[in-house]
């Protein structure tokens, strides 16, 4: 399964370390399964950014050129993200994982009336940690769980 990951990202961090810094906050939430140090997580890997659901030209062109084609579509301000959109997953600058699954969302009860509700529940908090957080980067990537 893709889960559609929005990453917040303060300002404060270098254009030319947006990439970097995304994959920082996610990486802590990557599972790993290994003998030696298995860690569970949220998601097995990062599948890409192609969503483009963001299309914010505005943030984009404050990106340095080397970052622009690689967020291109996948970027935008905190206080531009559309306001219907609802992502599966998202990390806070601090870098806490919040996700649909927190709600008792779970993809075999499919359009149950349980996954109705926690879509609910899921779409409210998500608002409401957009509200809180201060002005940053907001940038989407897709991971598989």
């Amino acid at each position: 399964m893709k889960t559609h990951v929005l990453v917040f990202v303060p300002y404060d961090v270098p254009g030319s370390d947006l990439s970097e810094a995304v994959l920082s906050r996610l990486e802590q939430h990557r599972r790993v399964e290994s003998d030696e140090s298995p860690r569970p997580g949220r998601f097995d890997y990062v599948v890409g950014a192609f969503g483009k659901t963001l299309n914010d030209p505005i943030a984009e062109g404050r990106l340095p050129e080397q970052e622009r084609s690689t967020w291109s579509g996948n970027v935008c301000d905190k206080s531009r993200v559309p306001p219907n959109f609802v992502p599966g997953a998202l990390v806070t600058s601090d870098g806490t994982w919040h996700d649909l699954s927190d709600f008792g969302w779970r993809m075999v009860d499919g359009a149950s009336a349980a996954n109705r509700d926690s879509l609910a529940r899921w779409g409210a908090h998500y608002r409401a940690l957009l509200a809180a957080a201060p002005d940053c980067w907001v940038l989407e990537v897709w991971a598989h769980s």
